[in-house]
């Protein structure tokens, strides 16, 4: 059972249950602002506030288990990918590349050490399937042209994955990716290698989850 299953947000408090405390919660379309006395349910959105170290903790306790990330694909092998990718490696994290430019391709092979760099064109629908696209933890669409980032993060998409991290550099485009769905943008100024993780580990500040039987 949860460990928060009827027990008041004061008495949560007080025994340390949940650290942090509850900023707001959203039940059946409804935005709630709790008092100390009130208590949590089933199906309740959560705006939690917590010290960083707490995140793992709180989201365990809610049904929510944070899990490492094994293997990555990254998409574009240009300076942005490159860098990357790179700091991925040095994090332990198995990671793939996908750049359609032989040369470019050649070159990484030399300057990487631990990644897998394959020619290829992510627009391929086959060549996602092939480097199991949809079973990766996290995919991070790098390439130069924004167009290609979003169109492929779209095909990913449909064959069911859903964790892929989008570069946009154009900010006039920001608005399109948004009303195609595609969330997890970053820009050239926000993109490093622990920003890619940080969205799979740990989740955002604002990220929102369920609480449910997990």
């Amino acid at each position: 059972p949860l460990p928060w299953l009827g027990r008041s947000l004061a008495k949560l408090e007080q025994q340390n249950v949940l650290p942090g405390r509850v900023a707001c919660v959203f039940r059946q379309g409804r935005l709630l602002l709790p008092l100390p006395a009130d208590h949590l349910e089933l199906g309740d959105e959560v705006y939690w506030l917590c010290h960083k170290a707490e995140t793992t903790n709180v989201l365990e306790a809610c049904g929510h288990p944070q899990t490492t990330t094994q293997e990555a694909l990254v998409i574009g092998g240009g300076k942005t990918g490159f860098v990357v990718t790179r700091e991925l490696e040095r994090q332990g994290v198995n990671t793939r590349v996908l750049e359609k430019s032989r040369p470019q391709a050649e070159w990484l092979a030399q300057q990487l050490h631990r990644s897998t760099v394959i020619c290829a064109d992510a627009l391929n629908k086959g060549v996602l399937l092939e480097e199991n696209a949809p079973q990766m933890d996290v995919i991070a669409c790098m390439t130069d042209n924004d167009a290609t980032n979003m169109l492929t993060a779209l095909q990913l998409r449909g064959l069911g994955m859903t964790n892929v991290i989008v570069l946009i550099k154009e900010s006039n485009l920001l608005d399109m990716a948004a009303q195609l769905g595609i969330d997890q943008v970053v820009t050239p100024r926000e993109v490093t290698a622990a920003k890619v993780l940080r969205l799979v580990r740990q989740g955002r500040v604002s990220q929102l989850y369920t609480l449910n039987e997990g």
